[in-house]
């Protein structure tokens, strides 16, 4: 670090003298502990969410940042239902258990029956459980007979319909995936860790509902909210709460 003086004019005398100032030729650097930025949902939803599944799967569409009527928010995703062919896709439909058979009206008996008790369902393939496991909030998981907690598909996943938005237009059937955590969402955007591998800790909060008058307008339903991410430096927290005295969260474990 530069070395700090106080600078002045030794020469009193003259009229035009200098004014005395104390500063320092180089300023300490700030070693903050929370950072902190403002930004809509739908902004979130536009400059995080989106391009980041984009990338990975062919048949994402869009998400929203929404609010249930528990209070939680979350972020739910949305897949189309066409062919991609080989790219990667999160979603895919029932394949019909055709055995070979070439009897056209036994394959159409089987395909009808199949629609009929699974009805158009898709699934997740592998790609999608794979990718968005990690960004489902917890609840989000059930214990299973191992023990282990995994994810509740038949709950976080369901079918719908996008409005066509004009009279007589049939509406886009989609695939809903609710209960994706927005925390996990920032964590993967800016990352977990410091140059100097500190552990960073996320949350986003809404401050506040900034519907547009457009959209009161039309009638939409979903509420554009003001947000702020707060990112914590774990270490820097540490190290002041070891300096006033306070004890950390973790477990008292005796080694």
């Amino acid at each position: 670090m530069a070395e700090n003086h106080a600078t002045s004019n030794t020469t009193v005398n003259t009229a035009d003298r200098e004014k005395f100032d104390i500063s320092l030729e180089s300023p300490l650097g700030f070693n903050d502990i929370e950072q902190q930025m403002f930004v809509t949902s739908r902004s979130f939803c536009h400059r995080f969410v989106n391009p980041l599944f984009k990338a990975a799967y062919a048949d994402y569409i869009g998400s929203i940042f929404t609010v249930d009527r528990q209070g939680v928010q979350q972020v739910v995703l949305y897949f189309d239902h066409k062919d991609h062919g080989d790219s990667i896709t999160a979603t895919t439909k029932q394949p019909t258990n055709d055995d070979g058979m070439v009897n056209e009206t036994i394959l159409n008996v089987r395909r009808y029956t199949n629609r009929v008790i699974n009805g158009d369902r898709y699934y997740f393939t592998n790609e999608g459980k794979e990718g968005l496991d990690k960004f489902f909030m917890n609840f989000a998981r059930k214990r299973g007979r191992d023990g282990s907690f995994k994810i509740d598909y038949g709950r976080v996943k369901t079918t719908t319909s996008l409005g066509g938005g004009l009279i007589n237009q049939p509406g886009q059937q989609v695939t809903q995936v609710s209960f994706i955590d927005p925390v996990k969402i920032v964590e993967t955007v800016f990352g977990t860790k410091t140059a100097e591998g500190h552990q960073l800790e996320y949350d986003v909060r809404i401050i506040n509902s900034v519907q547009s008058q457009y959209a009161m307008m039309n009638g939409s339903s979903n509420l554009n909210y003001l947000l702020t991410i707060q990112r914590l430096d774990d270490n820097e927290l540490n190290e002041v709460c070891g300096e006033i005295g306070i004890v950390g969260a973790g477990l008292d474990i005796v080694r």
